[in-house]
């Protein structure tokens, strides 16, 4: 998993004109549940039928970012689905040192008119909020990340 999302990270990067980072940076980081995979007290959302539900948007990769060891610590502790959870966990998600991940926040950005910011907007990663919609547009973003990241002879597979 942290493979498949370090080499995401390093395509959001060529994307936007900014540096690689390397396998050793990557290898020291994890893999942080954007919706909690534990919930305060098993209270789940009405959006949620029941916990298998939950548990099928939890794990899918559109739910994961990689994150630094001490900003996952902290985000842990935003878990009570009745809370502004997400809101919080996106004011720590500013302080990673991963473009994927400050992405986000639905305020980060760079600069004025920069690659990184049209890469935002051609791609509509931007997220008020994270519910099963969110997590389902976010794997979308993903799909066509993991195509430019895996190319034949230079072109998509999917092409």
């Amino acid at each position: 998993m942290r493979y498949v999302l370090g080499k995401i990270e390093n395509t959001v990067l060529e994307k936007s004109g900014l540096p690689k980072k390397g396998k050793d940076f990557i290898d020291r980081l994890e893999v942080e549940h954007i919706l909690p995979q534990t919930p305060k007290d098993k209270i789940l959302t009405i959006e949620f039928k029941d916990k298998d539900d939950y548990a099928n948007s939890v794990y899918k990769l559109g739910n994961v970012t990689l994150i630094e060891s001490q900003i996952n610590q902290a985000v842990n502790k935003f878990n009570d689905l009745n809370s502004n959870w997400f809101e919080l966990k996106q004011n720590e998600y500013s302080n990673s040192n991963l473009t994927s991940t400050n992405l986000l926040n639905h305020n980060f950005s760079i600069g004025n008119n920069t690659a990184l910011n049209r890469f935002k907007n051609d791609s509509d990663y931007i997220f008020f909020n994270w519910n099963k919609d969110s997590i389902i547009k976010r794997q979308e973003i993903l799909l066509d990340l993991v195509f430019d990241s895996w190319r034949v002879n230079d072109k998509r597979i999917d092409k």
